[in-house]
């Protein structure tokens, strides 16, 4: 581990990090299927998370952003998917196959 930087601010300084990058979450829960879905945006990358309260069985799921209603589908849940650009989300569904 290295140390902890920090400006003259006093704020730690992250290599490579500047305003465009900053770390952005969403939360979004689905208390009916038992599922928890994380959206981090940084830059203009963003990775989709989907966590399931209880076990499932199937891992293949599609999300479904509200309110531009684009579908992404994550093959495998155990690993995010990432997406470049990201619409506006306000909400977010989720099925799965």
């Amino acid at each position: 581990m290295r140390p902890n930087k920090t400006g003259a601010d006093g704020k730690p300084k992250v290599p490579g990090a500047n305003k465009d990058e900053q770390l952005k979450t969403q939360t979004f829960i689905d208390k009916e299927k038992g599922i928890v879905v994380r959206i981090v945006k940084s830059g203009r990358a963003a990775k989709i998370y989907v966590f399931p309260v209880h076990t499932i069985m199937q891992s293949k799921v599609t999300v479904t952003l509200q309110p531009s209603g684009k579908k992404y589908t994550i093959p495998d849940i155990d690993y995010p998917l990432v997406v470049n650009d990201l619409p506006a989300v306000e909400g977010v569904s989720v099925d799965f196959s």
